[in-house]
């Protein structure tokens, strides 16, 4: 068996929260998991069907956890976003699929305070476009949103500011890809919509928002630094305008994944070819809030 974890959090009684997929036959379920502080298991549960069933994030709320990803058990060998909410049990409450086009996903979650923004990606036999919808609490769609062209453009993550959503991802062109950033409104109407990129392959796989309404972007590019993929990290401000853009990472390849907030900086976490102690390891930065590193550790 195959396992992998893709979100967790700790929970108010200091254990953690934990979702992913485990591969107990040749397809996939989703699986979500609660430890206590120790780190030894306390339940588990598996989710799915006939198909490959991915979990790519979750989110605690009031009552439980909401996860979300993409399912092929529902419509053969078609990907459909789906939204699952679990009781503090794991427990299922409730389960939503949204099919769209040729296939969907979620890939991220804004949790609101009467429901949820569920940020995804919709495909046709040879186009991908970002999706973002609006639900309630129990996961029915209020209103919802392609954005996107001819090309590639995929989400992948999203901040919340104080006047709307900051939508992240890349968009591909001509074999190389950008960084792609989208500014909605709290209902859904686009703000702005930029990208930011060099020569080569650019993109964005996290975001979050800082106290000054501004934003922090983590990626990757092998377009500049130091030879092939390095972690890329940008702040635009609330109007799209770039303040600041550092990479970090050594001869190969280094590709950041995730951002959050930390005591007067950043925790920015990917994994890395250039350091570690074998094939991929993982690698954490800490940044202060100008980007600026202050150390780095690898795990693997």
């Amino acid at each position: 068996t195959y396992n992998y974890a893709c979100w967790g959090i700790q929970t108010s009684d200091g254990g953690y929260a934990i979702a992913g997929a485990t591969y107990p036959t040749a397809m996939t379920d989703l699986w979500f998991f609660k430890t206590a502080s120790s780190g030894n298991l306390q339940w588990e549960k598996t989710f799915g069907g006939t198909g490959d069933d991915r979990a790519f994030y979750a989110t605690k709320t009031n009552d439980g956890f909401l996860v979300v990803g993409s399912t092929k058990s529902v419509i053969e060998n078609t990907a459909v976003a789906f939204a699952v909410q679990l009781d503090n049990e794991g427990k299922q409450v409730w389960n939503r699929t949204y099919p769209y086009n040729d296939g969907s996903e979620f890939r991220y979650i804004i949790n609101l305070p009467n429901g949820f923004l569920l940020i995804g990606n919709q495909f046709t036999s040879n186009d991908a476009n970002g999706f973002v919808l609006r639900t309630d609490t129990l996961g029915n769609a209020l209103w919802n949103l392609t954005l996107g062209g001819l090309a590639i453009d995929r989400l992948f993550s999203a901040a919340k500011s104080n006047d709307g959503f900051l939508l992240a991802g890349l968009t591909e062109g001509a074999g190389n890809s950008d960084v792609w950033l989208t500014k909605i409104n709290v209902n859904g109407q686009v703000v702005w919509n930029k990208t930011y990129g060099w020569s080569m392959e650019d993109a964005a796989r996290a975001a979050i928002s800082t106290s000054d309404n501004d934003f922090i972007i983590a990626g990757y590019t092998n377009s500049i630094g130091n030879g092939d993929f390095d972690f890329l990290i940008l702040k635009v401000n609330n109007d799209g305008n770039l303040v600041w853009n550092y990479t970090y990472g050594g001869g190969q390849s280094d590709k950041a994944y995730s951002i959050s907030q930390a005591k007067n900086g950043f925790i920015v976490a990917g994994d890395t070819r250039s350091e570690g102690a074998g094939d991929s390891d993982a690698l954490i930065i800490k940044l202060d809030s100008q980007g600026k590193l202050q150390w780095k550790h690898t795990f693997g």
